[in-house]
C-alpha cells in the first residue's frame, strides 16, 4: 500500500471516529447548553383587539439565574411565532433568578398599563399569535437553534394558554385554558376564582345540587398548615348541571403558623357517577397552586350524608401534597 494511500486510509478513520463521538454525545453537549427557561402562559386571543395586547410569560425552574441578552451576537435571545423576532433589548440584559417569572410583550408599554399588579420584567419583542393556535419557541443563540417549542390551541377570548405543572413537559395534557379572565400572568398555575363557574369535563356528573366540605384540623408538621380561607366553588357539567364545592379551612397551631389567606387549596375535579359501580369509581382531586407543600394530615372530608372522611397518614400513601401539585 502506498504512503498516500494509508494517508487517505487514516483521514477516514478519522472522520468516521468524529462522526461517532458526535452522534453519541452530541446531543448532550445540546442539553447542556439549553437554559432552564420554560414558557409557562401564552395570551394569543386577549379580549377585543389584539394589537399590541398578546403575551407569553417565561419561568426559571433551575437553581441559577438565566441572562437573557438582547442584539445580534451569537448569544443574543429570539423568540419565534409564524417569524424569527429580536428582543427589544439592546444590547441590554436581563437576569432572570431561580424561580422568577417574566413576560415577552408585543408592546411592553400596553401590558404595564393592562397588568399594574405585575412586579417583574417585561421584555418588548414582535409578536403576531393567532387564535385558532400555533406554535411558539426560544432561542438562546440568535435563531441558530431553537428550545421550549411550545404547541398552543384556540381559547376562549380573553383567557390564556396556561401550564399546569410548571417543571413537566410541553405534552397539550400539561396545559389547559386558563381558570380565570386575562389570564394571570406573575402567577404559577393560579386555582380556580372563588364563587365563579368552572368547567369540569366530566359528562357521568350527577343532576342536581352535591356539597362537598373540606375541612382541615390543627397542625404542627413542618410543612405549611393550611390556608385560613373559605372558598365556594360551582362546577358546571354539560352546560346544565351544577355541583356546588364548598372548601373551609381553618388556622393551623402548633408552632407553624397558618398560611397566608390567599393561598388555598382547590378542589379541581370530581366525579360523583362513574359508570358502574359508583363504591370504587367516585373520586375527589385537589390541587394546591402554592409554591410551598401543604400537610392534608387531619382534613376532613364531607358530602351530603352524615359520615365524614378524615385524611389521616395511616389511610393514604401520603397526606404531603407538594408544590403546583395534585392529591
Amino acid at each position: 500500500m502506498s504512503k498516500r494511500s494509508l494517508v487517505l486510509l487514516m483521514f477516514k478513520k478519522i472522520i468516521l471516529a468524529a462522526i461517532i463521538i458526535f452522534i453519541l454525545i452530541g446531543p448532550q453537549l445540546v442539553l447542556a447548553d439549553q437554559p432552564t427557561i420554560t414558557l409557562t402562559e401564552i395570551m394569543s386571543n386577549p379580549e377585543g383587539a389584539d394589537t399590541n395586547r398578546e403575551w407569553i410569560e417565561i419561568y426559571n425552574y433551575g437553581n441559577e439565574p438565566v441572562v437573557i441578552s438582547g442584539g445580534q451576537a451569537s448569544t443574543s435571545w429570539r423568540f419565534k411565532d409564524s417569524g424569527s423576532h429580536l428582543l427589544n433589548l439592546g444590547t441590554s440584559t436581563i437576569t432572570l433568578a431561580p424561580g422568577a417569572l417574566a413576560i415577552l410583550a408585543s408592546n411592553d408599554q400596553t401590558f404595564l398599563a393592562e397588568h399594574q399588579n405585575f412586579n417583574g420584567a417585561v421584555i418588548d419583542t414582535t409578536m403576531s399569535l393567532t387564535n385558532s393556535g400555533g406554535e411558539v419557541s426560544l432561542s438562546n443563540n440568535n435563531g441558530q437553534s431553537w428550545f421550549e417549542v411550545v404547541s398552543y390551541a384556540t381559547t376562549t377570548e380573553g383567557y390564556s394558554w396556561e401550564k399546569i405543572t410548571p417543571t413537566a413537559d410541553n405534552q397539550n395534557s400539561n396545559w389547559r385554558q386558563s381558570l380565570v379572565a386575562s389570564g394571570s400572568p406573575g402567577q404559577l398555575s393560579p386555582p380556580a376564582p372563588a364563587n365563579e363557574v368552572v368547567v369540569v369535563n366530566q359528562a357521568s356528573s350527577t343532576p342536581g345540587q352535591e356539597v362537598i366540605v373540606v375541612e382541615s384540623a390543627t397542625t404542627s408538621d413542618s410543612v405549611a398548615p393550611p390556608p385560613a380561607a373559605t372558598t365556594t366553588q360551582a362546577a358546571e357539567v354539560n352546560n346544565q348541571e351544577v355541583v356546588a364545592v364548598q372548601i373551609v379551612s381553618q388556622s393551623g397551631g402548633g408552632s407553624v403558623p397558618a398560611a397566608p389567606a390567599e393561598q388555598k387549596i382547590v378542589i379541581s375535579d370530581l366525579l360523583p357517577n362513574p359508570t358502574g359501580a359508583d363504591e370504587k369509581g367516585e373520586f375527589i382531586e385537589l390541587y394546591n397552586p402554592n409554591l410551598m407543600a401543604i400537610d392534608l394530615d387531619g382534613w376532613k372530608l364531607q358530602d351530603q350524608s352524615p359520615a365524614m372522611f378524615t385524611i389521616e397518614e395511616t389511610k393514604v400513601s401520603s397526606t404531603i401534597i407538594g408544590p403546583i401539585s395534585y392529591w
